[in-house]
């Protein structure tokens, strides 16, 4: 008997597994189609987007073309752009602008008329860029336009111009949030039960399972860094990412990047070796784009150098510079490589990359966040003897300091903290019971609240020892929410640790100013909440010595 009912247990046990993976190929599958519906955008975005290929004839016309001209895309596959769309006047000055591109050499807010279906002048503000094939051939031009035929023919309405197109920009600011939000809040509860999964806390998982949990965290990590990196290059390109400019200590910005790509090391048993000048004092930078700049090239390093490789992070100074270096004694890059590495989506070898998990973003984002200091990168290379990434920084003199408010300084519990008061301020319940999960490996005890309103209300009741907000939620939002607690004498120095999915480029600060003890961004990392966990629990607090207070 006792056998029959073992074997049942374990029937139902492996059961259940199989509806949990289940459930996670369901909601993988949901941000698959998510990232689906961005590749649709393109064809409904409100600007035009039209293609030719190296002969000038078009291979690309998205709706906003056929809506400004009345051509459909059927009526123009394959036909010569500037012989049959171009009016006579301008047909030579376009066919130059497309002879450039197609020689590599791009052009922006160029004016374009083209004539419609009904014999109308319009005319299009293009920007002409070079498309090449994944061995960086260049196989035509995408322009990418703005329909700006009003704009000319009353240039005199400038001060409309301008603020349509601050317009635009605040609507593109706003789209890049929501889209960021949209998208990182499922990818959280993906990742973050597939790391609970691994961990096999919650029960064993077998060989075949462990693989199949693998390839969906490996899925959801590569869509991540992908749309990651797609809404900063999005963010820099509507003006909406500026750089935060604060005196810096060379091996503070060192010492964070090692910690944060340490575990890729580990993974290949990679060498790293650091070498700073020494009469390098203070570096004036955005420690956090210089720390995402390094962590993109040493990433991008240890995935192209073998085990037990080297890896080396030089900086040095030089006249007006300051210039860090990161080589590797990996597989290299062709010459013919290294002059489109730095483009959006160029990748030397698609199939190998794609393979190792590249995106062919990180660099070109990191070239973007260089360009924002105002300096420079650049990569020497050779095959099989490795590759040295390099990006300068401008000296600048000290930034004017700006005010800031007190933060709560944090007491490092060396003991992993157990058994804590914690309110989960979480309106996603897919989110809420993924931390909840997580809180539990730890026996903390876990209260929850699905917005701002009712956090406060729950926290005057528990009195939590800290307290993990989400930052958009109905009725009242995890801003709104904070500025109270702080406001209210007993909530003055209980950690509250922001939770936000937002891509906006101040939303930290934002969360900062609003009272919020720190900051964590969705995807939730465990090791990540962890640790922030460890760095602002303190034992002197435990829920029963506050309600004795």
């Amino acid at each position: 008997m006792k056998k029959i009912i073992k074997h049942l247990a374990k029937e139902e046990e492996e059961k259940r597994k199989r509806d949990y993976l289940e459930s996670l190929k369901l909601d993988f599958g949901k941000v698959l189609n998510i990232s689906k519906e961005l590749t649709q955008l393109i064809d409904r975005a409100n600007a035009p987007i039209f293609g030719v290929d190296t002969g000038g004839n078009v291979n690309e016309w998205n709706k906003k073309v056929e809506q400004i001209t009345g051509f459909t895309k059927a009526e123009v596959m394959g036909h010569n752009l500037v012989q049959t769309r171009i009016t006579e006047e301008f047909k030579q000055s376009v066919q130059e602008v497309l002879n450039e591109a197609l020689k590599g050499n791009e052009t922006s807010n160029y004016e374009v008329p083209l004539f419609t279906k009904n014999g109308e002048r319009v005319v299009v503000l293009l920007n002409a860029t070079t498309r090449r094939n994944p061995q960086g051939k260049i196989i035509g031009v995408v322009g990418v336009g703005q329909d700006i035929t009003e704009l000319d023919q009353s240039r005199s309405e400038k001060e409309e111009t301008n603020l349509r197109l601050e317009e635009a920009n605040q609507h593109k600011s706003k789209f890049i949030s929501s889209m960021s939000h949209e998208l990182r809040t499922p990818l959280n509860g993906i990742l973050g039960f597939t790391e609970l999964l691994k961990s096999e806390h919650f029960g064993n998982i077998n060989e075949t399972q462990r693989d199949f949990v693998i390839q969906i965290e490996n899925s959801g990590k590569h869509l991540l860094e992908l749309i990651s990196g797609l809404l900063d290059v999005a963010k820099i390109d509507s003006g909406s990412m500026l750089v935060d400019l604060e005196i810096c200590k060379p091996q503070d910005i060192f010492l964070s990047v090692v910690g944060l790509i340490q575990p890729q090391l580990a993974e290949k048993t990679i060498n790293l070796k650091q070498l700073i000048d020494p009469t390098v004092e203070d570096i004036v930078c955005d420690m956090r784009k210089v720390k995402q700049i390094m962590v993109n090239l040493i990433s991008n390093a240890i995935k192209y150098t073998s085990e037990n490789g080297t890896i080396e992070i030089i900086l040095t100074k030089e006249p007006g510079l300051i210039r860090i270096i990161v080589s590797d004694n990996g597989i290299g890059i062709s010459k013919k490589d290294q002059e489109i590495i730095f483009d959006e989506f160029a990748q030397a070898n698609r199939s190998r990359d794609e393979a190792l998990g590249g995106t062919g973003i990180g660099l070109a984002l990191s070239r973007r966040l260089v360009e924002l200091h105002g300096g420079e990168i650049g990569v020497e290379s050779e095959e099989e003897k490795g590759s040295k990434f390099w990006f300068t920084i401008p000296v600048r003199n000290a930034p004017e300091e700006k005010p800031k408010f007190k933060a709560i300084e944090p007491e490092i519990n060396l003991n992993f903290p157990k058994g804590y008061s914690i309110l989960v301020v979480e309106d996603n319940q897919t989110n809420l019971d993924m931390i909840k999960y997580l809180l539990s490996i730890h026996n903390h005890q876990v209260s929850v609240a699905r917005n701002g309103k009712e956090a406060i209300s729950k926290a005057q009741s528990i009195k939590p020892n800290l307290i993990l907000m989400d930052i958009r939620m109905p009725i009242m939002d995890g801003l709104e929410a904070t500025k109270i607690f702080r406001e209210m004498d007993f909530f003055t120095n209980t950690p509250i640790i922001a939770l936000t999915a937002s891509a906006g480029e101040n939303s930290r600060e934002d969360c900062l100013n609003a009272g919020c003890t720190d900051h964590i961004s969705k995807p939730i990392q465990s090791s990540e909440l962890f640790s922030m966990l460890k760095l602002y629990l303190k034992p002197a607090i435990k829920k029963k010595e506050r309600e004795s207070k």
